[in-house]
């Protein structure tokens, strides 16, 4: 109703966040704490979340509980196999979902795992 006062892109998403709830807004929440590029995208964020809409409820748990998931203080052979007992449940026929889940995986690394694993590919 005011567009003026949503001009970019990321006011949009903002303005949407704001009026999320229970399943839906424990789905935007990891974007915000991650910072992640699709905030800055409505059209990307509109697309994602109706895609999150029209989940079964039970694969949007999976899904957020996947999201939530990090390594914190613990090994990453501990981290891990709590990742892949979550995504069992989900169909890996699409490529981009698994693309998805391996840059949640990437997220919920500690940095400086990830720091160490990228020296392995230099």
């Amino acid at each position: 109703m005011h567009p003026s006062r949503y001009p970019i892109n990321a006011s949009q998403v903002g303005l949407v966040g704001t009026l999320l709830s229970d399943i839906t807004l424990a789905w935007f929440a990891p974007f915000l704490e991650k910072e992640l590029p699709l905030l800055n995208n409505i059209e990307e964020f509109v697309s994602k979340f109706k895609h999150v809409l029209e989940m079964p409820v039970v694969l949007r748990i999976l899904t957020n509980k996947i999201q939530r998931l990090c390594q914190g203080d613990r090994l990453a052979s501990a981290y891990a196999p709590d990742f892949c007992l979550l995504t069992t449940n989900i169909p890996w026929d699409d490529q981009a979902l698994m693309k998805a889940l391996m840059k949640e995986f990437w997220f919920g690394l500690r940095n400086d795992v990830k720091d160490l694993l990228l020296t392995f590919l230099e």
